[in-house]
C-alpha cells in the first residue's frame, strides 16, 4: 500500500463545484456492537477542512446527520485506543439525502447504500473483487515459490499475475470509458497517478471526460505523466546534486558502480522502513560487484533523518535538501509517493523502476553474478 496517500485529504474533484449545501442522514447497524461504543464520519466541507462527526453506537444502531454540497469521499471507523485500529476504515461516496450502513465484522466490507456514485462504486467493487481476491491470493505464494528456485514454477507464478493484473487493468479501463465524468472513475485514474507506469496509465487519463481532465487534480496528473514519460526505462537519468549529512555535495553521476539505485524513502514512511531490511539484504550481496545505493530522502527534520539511518543501520550513500516532498529530485522525476526507486545503469540509462520485496535481488543477479 502506498503510505502517502494514508495522509492525504480527500477532496471533491473540480468537476464538482458545490452549489448549495444540503442535509445527509447516515443510518448505521452494527451486527456485532461488542467493544464497539463510538463511531466516527469523516469528510470534507466546503470551505475545504476536513469534519468529523462522531456518533454513540446504542443497541448497534448509530445516526450521524450534517450537510454537503456535492458528492464527498468520506469515512467511517470505530473510535478505539488500539493503534492498529487507525487504518481500517469504511471508504464510500457521501452527497446528501439519505445513507444506510450495514456493518458486520469487518467495517471495511460494509454494505451501503447510498447515492448514484456510491453505487458505481458497488458497481465496480462487484466486478473486480474476485480478481482482487485471486490476484492476493496469487501474491501470498510468491516467497514459497521463490524458495524453491524452480524456473518453471516462477514462470507459471508471473504468467498468473500478468494475467489477473491485466484482467484488473481492462475492467477499470472499461469502467473508465463508460463513467468519464464519475468521481468513482476520477478516483480510479487518481489511484493509479501516484507512481505512474506510462503505458497503462495513458489511455486511463485520456478516457476521463474533458471537465475531469480540465480539473486542477487532472492537469497535475497530466504534468505527471509527461514527467514518467522523461523518466521512463530506457531513457538517460536526471541529474541529482544534493548534499549528504555534513553539506557535502554528491553528484549522483560521480557515483561509482555497473549499477546505482536511486531510492526516494523518508523516516516518516513506514513501508520505506519496512522495506530497508530487503535493499539491505541486496547491498550486502551485491556492493562488492557494482552496486550502490543513493538514497534521497524527503524528510524535512535532520535530526529524524539520520535518526532513522543510525536506528536502520543502513551503509549506503545519503543524501537530502530537507524540503520534504519539495525535495528538488522528487520533482525531477515526479515522486509524490514512496518508496519508489529507479536503477541506473554505468551508463546513466534507466534500466529498471521500482523493484521491492526480493525483486531488487533477482534483478541484480541477473544484471551482476
Amino acid at each position: 500500500m502506498n503510505y502517502l496517500k494514508f495522509f492525504s485529504i480527500a477532496i471533491a474533484c473540480a468537476m464538482c463545484l458545490p452549489a448549495f449545501a444540503a442535509e445527509f442522514i447516515v443510518k448505521g447497524k452494527v451486527k456485532h456492537p461488542e467493544g464497539r461504543s463510538k463511531i466516527c464520519l469523516g469528510y470534507p466541507g466546503d470551505d475545504g477542512n476536513y469534519l468529523s462527526d462522531t456518533a454513540n453506537i446504542v443497541d448497534g444502531n448509530f445516526t450521524i446527520k450534517g450537510q454537503v454540497s456535492a458528492v464527498q469521499k468520506a469515512t467511517l471507523q470505530f473510535i478505539s485506543d488500539d493503534k492498529a485500529q487507525r487504518y481500517i476504515y469504511l471508504e464510500f461516496y457521501l452527497e446528501p439525502g439519505n445513507v444506510l450502513i450495514e456493518i458486520d465484522e469487518d467495517i471495511r466490507e460494509a454494505q451501503v447504500s447510498a447515492g448514484a456514485e456510491q453505487a458505481l462504486a458497488v458497481q465496480l467493487k462487484r466486478q473486480i473483487g474476485g480478481l482482487r481476491k485471486e490476484l492476493d491470493s496469487v501474491f501470498s505464494t510468491y516467497r514459497s515459490v521463490l524458495a524453491k528456485k524452480d524456473s518453471v514454477l516462477m514462470k507459471d507464478y508471473l504468467a498468473a499475475v500478468a494475467k489477473l493484473s491485466s484482467a484488473i487493468n481492462l475492467a477499470e479501463l472499461d469502467f473508465v470509458k463508460r463513467n468519464p465524468e464519475s468521481m468513482v472513475a476520477f478516483d480510479v485514474v487518481k489511484a493509479r497517478s501516484y507512481i505512474i507506469d506510462v503505458e497503462r496509465f495513458s489511455p486511463f487519463l485520456a478516457a476521463l471526460g474533458e471537465k475531469a481532465k480540465d480539473s486542477e487534480e487532472g492537469r497535475e496528473m497530466s504534468n505527471r505523466l509527461e514527467i514518467a514519460k522523461k523518466t521512463r526505462v530506457g531513457k538517460p537519468m536526471i541529474e541529482v546534486n544534493l548534499p549528504d549529512s555534513i553539506g557535502n555535495l554528491i553528484k549522483l553521476s560521480e557515483v561509482k558502480g555497473k549499477y546505482v539505485l536511486l531510492e526516494f524513502w523518508s523516516s516518516w514512511c513506514g513501508p520505506c522502513r519496512a522495506e530497508n531490511p530487503n535493499l539491505k539484504r541486496a547491498y550486502a550481496e551485491f556492493k562488492d560487484k557494482g552496486f550502490e545505493i543513493y538514497a534521497v530522502s524527503l524528510d524535512s527534520r535532520k535530526a529524524d533523518w539520520l535518526k532513522a539511518i543510525k536506528d536502520d543501520d543502513l551503509p549506503w550513500i545519503h543524501v537530502s535538501d530537507l524540503q520534504g516532498l519539495q525535495c528538488a529530485a522528487a520533482v525531477e522525476y515526479g515522486i509524490i509517493a514512496i518508496p519508489q526507486n529507479i536503477l541506473i545503469d554505468n551508463n546513466g540509462t534507466i534500466v529498471e523502476k521500482n523493484l521491492r520485496g526480493d525483486s531488487l535481488q533477482i534483478t541484480l543477479s541477473k544484471l551482476l553474478n
